[in-house]
């Protein structure tokens, strides 16, 4: 393993041959760091400058250098200690100042071509520019594909949180390399599956059986959990609904009270676990029982819109802040905007029963949430561990970062797991390679957390 310290021109000042430890660590879902600890001399010292940058042979990544620690040691002498994080972080120099909200279904990869190139690739504020960061496009369908489950709205966080918190939810991990041309390229990729789930590529997988499983920690609890929900939605002091004054859509001067359900009790129940295994959760949630303007758009409805016979134009009041003045358009009948004022008020309660939902779908919603719910209150087993790449399976060859492995300890307990990080270490022991991984479960938990936030 060979690595090489670039100056701020990208040329090689220094191979890193000497030394007493170099510790090298990529992550699927956050940025990557190093440490680099060496005798302390002042041509080293005046070599590592802050803001140079690290490559390696055994990793795509590149590190910057951030910290620089003299650290006296009266028995093994005065040592230098190099410290930096990967060249993800330069997400975290940028935050988002102008607000940006995206739908439900607005696409992931989408969001995050667009937040970097509106901070960092293509600013209005040219100083907030880093000529040579790149966005390169995923051709992976899973990642293009993606999309939000929840309206979702950023200003103020820093750019590489609101990226890393989406890429984690999602699954998907993401990267800054050097490309030959000395650009910054900024890439989502997806691991692959090589757990039994498949059949198409080898299984990889960790097990003492294998002697390539350095430890693991299996975990299944079952206190504070439950396996049956009840998802209360609406009023108990009118669980019929209210009723609420009006007319009669045929006579405008006959007065009557209408039954309005959206705050009607509903409690939905899930699960099937019965006697002393019972173990009951209580959830509250809101019934939507209209459709959203986009709903109902996506159903081929069109919301009227109001008329109006004139023009606006801009002006200032008395204090100089701008206005904008309406100017009616006098050579409209009145019979001509009364007819168009009773046309589009017939629309409307056209369009406002429409977006009525039936109770069959509303109770199909609360009972999709009502799982959704019960999934996240039910037991689970995890399984995490640390890996020895000394025996059978090659990182780079066989398997990768961001890949989807199979972890089985002593007691034949499996869990499906993701390779999430991975260290490279040099000291005077040797060379060595650990992976660590994390539950797959772990990352449904994440999703569902991050999609259901809200609004």
């Amino acid at each position: 393993m060979r690595a090489y310290l670039l100056d701020n021109n990208y040329i090689a000042q220094e191979v890193l041959d000497e030394f007493d430890s170099f510790l090298w660590t990529d992550r699927y879902y956050d940025c990557g760091e190093f440490e680099y600890y060496t005798g302390a001399t002042k041509e080293k010292i005046d070599a590592w400058k802050v803001g140079y940058m690290l490559k390696c042979s055994f990793s795509d990544r590149i590190m910057f250098v951030e910290n620089r620690e003299i650290v006296t040691d009266t028995e093994d002498g005065t040592k230098l200690k190099i410290t930096g994080q990967s060249a993800e972080a330069l997400l975290k120099r940028r935050v988002i100042i102008k607000k940006v909200t995206y739908e439900k279904n607005s696409h992931v990869h989408t969001i995050i071509k667009e937040l970097i190139t509106n901070n960092i690739i293509n600013p209005e504020d040219t100083n907030r520019t880093i000529s040579n960061f790149i966005f390169e496009d995923s051709t992976d369908s899973v990642i293009t594909s993606a999309t939000l489950n929840k309206k979702k709205e950023f200003y103020g966080e820093d750019l590489y949180t609101v990226i890393q918190e989406m890429c984690e939810a999602f699954g998907f991990g993401f990267k800054v390399t050097l490309n030959q041309s000395n650009q910054f390229v900024f890439t989502l990729y997806n691991g692959v599956d090589r757990t039994f789930k498949q059949s198409t590529l080898p299984y990889v997988v960790f097990s003492p059986e294998f002697d390539n499983l350095a430890n693991t920690d299996y975990t299944y609890e079952t206190s504070d959990k439950s396996n049956v929900v009840y998802l209360k939605s609406g009023d108990e002091d009118n669980p019929e609904g209210t009723w609420e004054e009006g007319t009669l859509d045929s006579d405008s001067s006959v007065t009557i009270k209408r039954l309005n359900t959206s705050n009607m009790l509903r409690i939905i129940q899930v699960g099937t676990d019965t006697g002393i295994d019972r173990r009951e959760h209580w959830a509250t949630t809101s019934a939507d029982t209209q459709y959203t303007e986009e709903e109902m758009s996506a159903r081929g409805y069109t919301k009227p819109t109001k008329p109006e016979f004139g023009y606006w134009s801009d002006s200032t009041d008395e204090d100089g802040i701008p206005i904008k003045i309406f100017h009616s358009d006098d050579s409209v009948s009145e019979d001509t905007k009364r007819a168009a004022q009773e046309a589009y008020e017939e629309a409307q309660k056209a369009y406002e029963k429409a977006a009525k939902k039936a109770e069959s779908v509303i109770i199909e919603e609360l009972t999709k949430e009502a799982n959704k719910t019960l999934d996240n209150v039910k037991p689970k087993a995890v399984t995490e561990g640390e890996a020895d790449l000394t025996h059978q399976f090659q990182y780079g060859l066989d398997y990768n970062l961001g890949d989807m492995l199979e972890l089985i300890n002593e007691f034949k307990m499996e869990g499906n797991v993701r390779m999430t990080e991975i260290i490279f270490s040099h000291d005077s022991s040797g060379e060595t390679v650990v992976p660590s991984f994390r539950s797959l479960q772990e990352e449904e938990e994440e999703n569902q957390e991050y999609n259901e936030e809200d609004e």
